[in-house]
């Protein structure tokens, strides 16, 4: 069995026409005909019949394009991601400075590996903290490129740096609830807002580089919230959680940040109001020094991205 023989009962299936696949096969309606035929006759199975109305899938062809489409889908993917595989260059060399949120560091981490394994010669500078390049950094040069999470209604603070960066989107997620694994709220399912304004609440101030994040979701409610501390500190902010009876948003990965995070008793809870985290990737525009760098690093997270997204999303 051939892949060509797969991509014809496919497109024949879809189409009840061997001219219409031929067309889409970029081949003749006799080659698509006698493909069909020998893998007919290598099934020992009739896989349609032939009409002045068209030709029509039996039933046993049925079964067999099915299995076909499925095999057909997956090899379209594995072209996909062969085509924007990097390939490994030890001549390119330079320099990167890239800066990402901290609830990025797992992220950061694969892609990090990757670029040293493809472009071995190229050195990164990361800056994983809470603050996000200004507009003047990228334009001058100061940072190549950053990955940062932004609360959806933010969003269009994006738009004051169209000018210096390409900007791509590559992941949402849903604002989620910490809490210690003796909470007295570990059974429930959902945290409303209402619930979590009258609980002991830390302001954790470094994810989405906003003085008072928390805060502002509150009141977009009508609510105040019972905040004991304000911290920018996110590892301080969950062993405070982890030992005591209080509560702050974030989002998984956080909990992916570090080995020391993954060990505290803590427990994430979605929250009944649906608070989206927009993920994206800024890359800068003045690329007379750094095109070949930031190119590479584009192509690297493309990859990166198919991998673990299971599609190309930017």
């Amino acid at each position: 069995m051939r892949i060509e023989q797969l991509y014809a009962i496919v497109e024949v299936g879809q189409s009840s026409s061997m001219s219409e696949a031929a067309q889409k096969l970029h081949t003749s309606s006799q080659n698509v005909s006698k493909t069909i035929s020998q893998l007919e006759k290598e099934l020992n199975t009739i896989l349609f019949t032939r009409s002045s109305q068209g030709v029509f899938l039996t039933p046993e062809g049925k079964a067999i394009y099915e299995y076909a489409c499925d095999i057909v889908k997956k090899i379209d993917m594995l072209k996909q991601y062969t085509n924007i595989l990097p390939k490994q260059s030890t001549s390119l060399a330079g320099s990167l400075h890239i800066t990402a949120n901290i609830s990025l560091s797992s992220l950061m981490v694969d892609l990090l590996e990757k670029m040293r394994f493809f472009y071995p010669n190229i050195r990164i500078s990361l800056d994983s903290t809470a603050a996000m390049p200004t507009v003047e950094n990228f334009a001058s040069g100061k940072c190549q490129a950053s990955f940062i999470s932004l609360p959806e209604e933010s969003c269009d603070f994006l738009k004051n740096y169209q000018k210096e960066v390409d900007i791509f989107f590559f992941e949402e997620e849903n604002l989620k609830v910490f809490m210690n694994k003796n909470s007295p709220y570990i059974n429930q399912n959902h945290f409303s807002l209402k619930t979590l304004s009258k609980l002991p609440f830390i302001d954790y101030l470094g994810e989405f580089n906003s003085s008072s994040f928390a805060q502002q979701v509150f009141a977009r409610y009508g609510l105040a919230p019972n905040i004991i501390f304000s911290c920018n500190n996110s590892q301080l902010t969950l062993d405070y959680i982890s030992k005591n009876d209080a509560y702050c948003f974030g989002t998984n990965d956080i909990l992916k940040a570090s080995s020391v995070v993954k060990q505290l008793p803590l427990v994430i809870k979605p929250l009944k109001e649906r608070i989206n985290i927009m993920r994206f990737l800024l890359v800068s525009k003045n690329r007379k020094k750094y095109a070949k760098e930031i190119d590479a690093l584009v192509k690297v997270f493309s990859q990166h991205v198919a991998e673990r997204y299971e599609k190309i999303v930017f």
